[in-house]
C-alpha cells in the first residue's frame, strides 16, 4: 500500500513540475512537495526489513533500527499487525517479561507463519552452532 502512495506522490509531482502552458509558479512548488513525499515513501518502503544475525533479530522500520538480543527471546507467535487486523507479523515474547512485534515485515497469516518458522529454524541452528564449537581450556 505504501508502494503504491509513494508512485501516486512520484507520478503527480513529476507531472505538476513539468511545465506547461497556464501553469502557475505555485504548482510547480507543489508538485515538488509532492514529489518529495513520493521519494520519502519510498526510501521509507525499501529500507524496511529484518536481518538474523547471531546477535539477535534486526529490524529497520521507517528509517529506525531495532535489535532483538538472542538471550532476550522466550518465544515467537503470529500476531496480528498493529492498526490493521487483516494483517500479520511476527512477534517476539521477551525473558523475563515483555512483548515485541518484529515491525519490519508484515503481511499474511501464512507469510507470517513462514516467517515464525525461520526464526525458529535459525535460532536452532544457533543452539547447534554454539554446541559444537570448541570451548577454551579453563585457565589454572
Amino acid at each position: 500500500m505504501q508502494l503504491i502512495a509513494m508512485g501516486l506522490f512520484a507520478i503527480i509531482g513529476i507531472a505538476m513540475i513539468v511545465p506547461a502552458r497556464g501553469t502557475d509558479v505555485a504548482e510547480h512548488v507543489l508538485g515538488g512537495v509532492a514529489l518529495t513525499a513520493g521519494v520519502v515513501f519510498g526510501a521509507a518502503c525499501a529500507t524496511n526489513h529484518v536481518t538474523l544475525t547471531p546477535a539477535g533479530i534486526t529490524y529497520r522500520y521507517n528509517f529506525r533500527r531495532k535489535t532483538i538480543p538472542w538471550e532476550t527471546v522466550g518465544s515467537f507467535s503470529v500476531s496480528p499487525w498493529p492498526g490493521n487486523p487483516r494483517w500479520s507479523t511476527a512477534g517476539v515474547e521477551l525473558r523475563p517479561v515483555g512483548y515485541a512485534d518484529v515491525k519490519g515485515v508484515w503481511g499474511t497469516k501464512r507469510y507470517a507463519r513462514e516467517l515464525v518458522a525461520e526464526f525458529h529454524a535459525y535460532q536452532a541452528r544457533l543452539a547447534v552452532d554454539s554446541s559444537t564449537a570448541p570451548q577454551a581450556p579453563p585457565e589454572a
